[in-house]
């Protein structure tokens, strides 16, 4: 068998490469899903969550790992390092930090939904290539809207004993008219803020346990209206969370 064919054997992550998912495993190498219309809560892990056989052609597969994945994957590991250790400082490539933010866009439920069920285009084209497309096309389009604007990039260090949710997006966002701000939520206790526009600064901050309770609020509020799910590995925050919805 080639390795085209291998390829397309394997279990594709749908929206969030595995080493994201990984960073928000417990003890026990798993982590909780929220379903927040459903109000339900199962278990699950990084090789089971939200994958799909062949989802992607091969090539497109190996884009996705060589050009964005694993360069954003290397810059993720020298941030860590970088807070864990204090060092004094950290060469951040902004480009790295910016294509993975637009492949999350890419890789939008939403935007997959529209072209596979679109009659005509699916007797063209088959799901994975109209998978391919979605995700590309997904990607330029995000690209092209923030073409002309200067982004400030915050590398969020949570040192609270409050945790970071994560989103099946991957992004909490925040728009208003004067100023977007995107979260993108790394780990529990790691989150990178991208404001637009600005003046294409970057910089190392703190936040209150109060202001990552609301991020984690309006992350569960945000894939509510989009029947998307969160993932935590902490499972009393996850009650709380709960209350605080319902209340």
């Amino acid at each position: 068998m080639g390795s085209d064919a291998l390829m397309a054997e394997i279990r594709s992550h749908v929206l969030l490469p595995k080493f994201i998912l990984q960073r928000f495993t417990n003890a026990d190498n798993f982590f909780f899903v929220y379903d927040p219309v459903a109000n339900v809560i199962k278990r699950s892990g990084p090789k089971q969550f939200n994958v799909e056989r062949g989802y992607y052609a091969p090539d497109f597969e190996r884009h996705l790992n060589k050009n964005i994945e694993s360069a954003f994957s290397s810059t993720l590991c020298k941030i860590e390092i970088f807070l864990r250790e204090r060092a004094d400082a950290v060469f951040i490539k902004r480009n790295t930090i910016m294509e993975y933010f637009y492949s999350l866009f890419g890789r939008s439920p939403d935007l997959h939904w529209h072209l596979t069920e679109d009659p005509f285009l699916s007797l063209v084209y088959s799901q994975q290539e109209l998978h391919c497309l979605a995700t590309e096309g997904g990607m330029q389009e995000a690209k092209r809207d923030f073409k002309d604007l200067h982004c400030d990039i915050a590398i969020i260090n949570n040192t609270t004993t409050i945790d970071f949710v994560l989103p099946a997006s991957g992004i909490c966002a925040f728009p208003s008219d004067e100023q977007e701000s995107y979260y993108l939520i790394l780990s529990p206790k790691l989150a990178i803020r991208i404001c637009s526009p600005g003046e294409d600064r970057v910089a190392v901050g703190r936040m209150s346990a109060d202001n990552i309770m609301w991020i984690n609020r309006v992350s569960i509020q945000h894939e509510k209206l989009k029947k998307g799910k969160i993932i935590v590995a902490n499972r009393s925050l996850l009650n709380e969370l709960r209350r605080k919805q319902c209340c």
